[in-house]
């Protein structure tokens, strides 16, 4: 490693005095001894600037660690199926660096702005080489070794090249699921940038949780008896059961592959698809029982296992570093957010912004304090002054972020017409960002979900409207016990996403846009959580 980071900044690009201030006290608190530093820069600040310098800072990888991934002695498992050579690549010890994101998007600017950076991600995101009608996930390979042995020692798969070359990186970005896939022994990192980082507590928390319903077992013809007990070692029994029966699907479909030399019909490939998500989903909860507590939500169409908190969960990640990085525009609070992860020992760094703030004004209407008994009441009333500020804004592209599928729905009743691009149903974001971009029309996106990992930079956004304070729905019982245990969790879980929110469509320094929030609860919380709240996010209301 470099004596000093910051003859490390990527080549090319010339460090800001903040980029400069923010590596240098970086530096200092790992020299210093601690393992982990928060960061909390608004956007604008260059934060992908500061992994990569860090990146560029690590130890390459060892020939004997690259010649263990490339010929695929790594990844050999034993009868037991473990690996037969984890402690030779451990022994290799720690080297480059990852940046974990919250979405794939996020992955594909790091490689946009360094052409150096690898990605690696999911097996269905590559199609198979021998037969391009399936992904990896489910291609000809999984019912004959063989296959899979000739296709690698060819480097045919396109899966399993860019896994290598991502192992075998100074800087590799992967989303914070693809990181949970890889065999601990390979991942080890003298740095790792958690990115977005106030949203690593609900990454863990999807990660670690598993849902299993009766339709769906019943549609992939798995046998199973419906959970009728809360007694945790009941339900641990239980969840053991379906996850052998899943396992026992899978084999099933395996043996079928081999038997029809590797053609699956649709029905089939979506049943291999469920079932195998299934099993790694269960087995994961079923790793995890004793380190932490589990939430169990029993309904009639079936169950749903999530962990009450992260604490112990995060180590998933932490241990496999020997330094992190936790970067974010909207940490609110970070003792509570370091308590939540369990974090003790660190170093926060906080960066003012670089924008000015009258170039992104929030307007806020107090004419609805909307809360769940409400809403529905108001919706029409809001409907109309959301329909009312697109037509102020005719010319503009926009983004309306209606908090719930609900209001998102409901809406979409009521704003007609072209401009208006919704995402429905269980629809991705991907398509109506797509169409967005390519359109010369003013279109305005209308979703739940657009709130983090989004760049509606310039003409993309030039106005936002935010419906609802996001709160998280009291309804879920995970999110009830927090709460009753915790206000000030749950009042800044909220506030990290509006801020994350405001933040979606002013990108630079010399962008502008104008935002507006509808719910007038956002005066009395923002009067009662000021000394929390970044001085660049008030300075913005009018």
């Amino acid at each position: 490693m470099a004596n000093n980071f910051i003859a490390q900044f990527p080549t090319g690009y010339t460090p800001t005095e903040q980029q400069v201030s923010l590596i240098q006290k970086i530096e200092a608190a790992f020299k210093s001894g601690k393992k982990f530093v928060v960061c909390n820069a608004p956007t604008g600040s260059g934060k992908s600037m500061l992994a990569k310098t860090l990146a560029n800072n690590s130890k390459p990888v060892s020939e004997d660690f690259k010649k263990l991934i490339m010929s695929y002695e790594a990844f050999e498992q034993d009868y037991l199926s473990g690996y037969t050579n984890d402690m030779e690549c451990l022994a290799e010890g720690s080297h480059g660096a990852f940046a974990l994101t919250i979405t794939k998007a996020l992955q594909d600017q790091y490689q946009t702005i360094f052409s150096d950076t690898l990605t690696i991600k999911g097996k269905t995101n590559y199609q198979c080489d021998v037969d391009p009608s399936f992904d990896v996930e489910t291609a000809p390979c999984f019912y004959t070794p063989k296959l899979k042995h000739d296709c690698q020692a060819v480097n045919r798969c396109h899966y399993y090249n860019a896994r290598n070359a991502g192992l075998c990186a100074q800087f590799t970005a992967l989303n914070y699921k693809m990181f949970q896939a890889l065999p601990d022994h390979v991942k080890h990192r003298d740095y790792i940038i958690c990115d977005e980082a106030s949203e690593l507590e609900e990454e863990l928390v999807k990660q670690f949780s598993a849902e299993v319903t009766y339709a769906k077992l019943k549609h992939a013809g798995l046998e199973y008896e419906p959970l009728y007990s809360d007694e945790l070692i009941d339900v641990r029994a239980w969840l053991t059961d379906i996850r052998d029966a899943a396992k026992g699907g899978v084999e099933s479909l395996q043996s079928k592959m081999q038997k029809n030399r590797g053609i699956l019909t649709v029905a089939d490939r979506n049943r291999l698809s469920f079932m195998k998500h299934l099993h790694s989903s269960l087995t994961k909860v079923d790793d995890s029982w004793t380190s932490c507590e589990y939430i169990v939500d029993r309904t009639g169409v079936g169950v749903t296992l999530t962990p009450l908190r992260v604490n112990k969960l995060a180590e998933s990640i932490f241990g496999c570093a020997e330094k992190v990085l936790l970067m974010s525009a909207t940490i609110v609070d970070h003792k509570n957010f370091t308590k939540t992860l369990g974090i003790t020992d660190y170093e926060y760094i906080e960066a003012p912004s670089m924008f000015d703030a009258a170039k992104s004004p929030i307007y806020v209407s107090t004419r609805y304090r909307l809360n769940y008994a409400n809403l529905k009441q108001l919706l029409p009333a809001i409907c109309k002054d959301v329909k009312a500020i697109c037509e102020k804004h005719g010319t503009d592209k926009g983004v309306v972020h209606t908090h719930s599928q609900e209001i998102c729905d409901y809406m979409y009743n009521y704003l007609t017409g072209d401009r208006f691009l919704f995402r429905k149903g269980k629809e991705k974001n991907e398509h109506i960002l797509k169409e967005h971009g390519e359109t010369q029309e003013p279109t305005v996106l209308v979703s739940p979900s657009l709130t983090h990992g989004v760049d509606l930079k310039d003409d993309l956004a030039r106005f936002q409207i935010i419906i609802k304070l996001p709160y998280s729905p009291l309804s879920n019982k995970r999110i009830k016990r927090l709460f009753d245990s915790d206000k000030d969790w749950y009042q800044d879980k909220m506030l990290s996403t509006l801020v994350q929110t405001a933040g979606r469509a002013t990108r630079t320094a010399n962008d502008y846009s104008v935002t507006y929030i509808l719910d007038g609860n956002i005066v009395e919380i923002l009067h009662r959580a000021k000394d929390k709240l970044p001085k660049h996010f008030l300075e913005r209301f009018c």
